[in-house]
């Protein structure tokens, strides 16, 4: 199983971003995606996604023999693609427990037995207390908190590929280290495959990706680590 993206082109409205990104990962795979700032990572990942906003162009863009492009941002979820938010926004009056039963019940194969023995295990490894789920989606949330709750969601879904938009950003070096330790298990015992956005060097020297691609000038360059 693999995420291939060949000669991918996107557009915010008449403004080029992306002008030719390729790139394959397997099931199982850690790839880490680097760039200055503006050089069009989240565009790449909202691309992915299906971000209506952007005009995406490609030569082929598919998860296993799913044509990507060709479904709906939440078609896309269900045939096992998950984005992580560089910037989590906050929704008023929804509650963290609910968000979550929303997101965890919209999966395929989803299974009510294992819900509340998933999330309590996962709560755990995350080290939020029980009643985290009680708050209201991301408000008063520090950056810390929000980086978890957006790897709690990846924990309970297990998607087959998943896209870490900067999930290193405003956390301590406790936090990162068991970022890097839960997602390397995950590539490992669950086969997902991770493109893993991000600017610290000391969060994809934890990683160990198995390459490093790199956006400049709106096109990709591959190298090994």
């Amino acid at each position: 199983m693999s995420l291939c993206v060949s000669h991918l082109q996107v557009a915010a409205g008449k403004t080029p971003i992306i002008k030719d990104v390729s790139f394959n990962i397997s099931s199982g795979e850690i790839v880490a995606l680097q760039g200055v700032n503006g050089s069009g990572k989240t565009t790449l990942a909202r691309a992915l996604a299906g971000d209506p906003g952007l005009k995406v162009v490609a030569k082929k863009v598919m998860l296993n023999n799913v044509d990507l492009l060709a479904l709906t941002p939440e078609k896309r979820f269900a045939a096992g693609l998950f984005l992580s938010f560089q910037h989590p926004v906050e929704l008023p009056h929804i509650t963290v427990t609910s968000f979550l039963k929303a997101i965890y019940f919209a999966a395929p194969n989803a299974s009510f037995e294992r819900f509340a023995d998933d999330l309590e295990k996962n709560l755990h490894l995350l080290k939020l207390p029980i009643k985290f789920l009680e708050r209201i989606m991301n408000q008063d949330f520090s950056g810390g908190e929000k980086k978890r709750l957006e790897l709690l969601q990846l924990l309970l879904l297990e998607p087959k590929f998943a896209i870490l938009d900067e999930l290193d950003s405003g956390v301590d070096k406790n936090t990162l280290e068991l970022f890097a330790k839960i997602i390397k298990n995950l590539a490992k015992e669950a086969k997902v495959g991770f493109l893993v956005i991000s600017h610290y060097q000391k969060f994809i020297d934890l990683l160990k990706p198995s390459r490093v691609i790199t956006l400049k000038d709106g096109r990709s360059y591959e190298e090994r680590p």
